[in-house]
């Protein structure tokens, strides 16, 4: 997984909010975990880095929330902020 060169992030109190820098999208807010998500975005890794980062923010076991932060995940891709590969 790798963010998208063009999104901006502007971090808030509770979570952060996404815009791409040509305004080809809506702006993304994301709260609470998804937020989390993203963070571990930060640093490019496959999908099991990033859940293994996102566990580790949580102390929980990988296998806990790999299935929440595969969705979380695939949505980001589809809202053309991260990219798969």
């Amino acid at each position: 997984m790798i963010r998208r060169g063009a999104v901006l992030e502007r971090r808030l109190l509770d979570g952060v909010l996404l815009m791409h820098a040509r305004g080809s999208f809506e702006p993304i807010r994301l709260n609470g975990t998804a937020a989390s998500i993203w963070y571990a975005t930060a640093e490019p890794g496959d999908r099991a880095a990033i859940v293994a980062r996102v566990a580790a923010m949580y102390g929980v076991a990988p296998s806990e929330i790999e299935a929440s932060v595969d969705a979380a995940l695939d949505e980001l891709c589809a809202d053309g902020v991260l990219l798969d590969g």
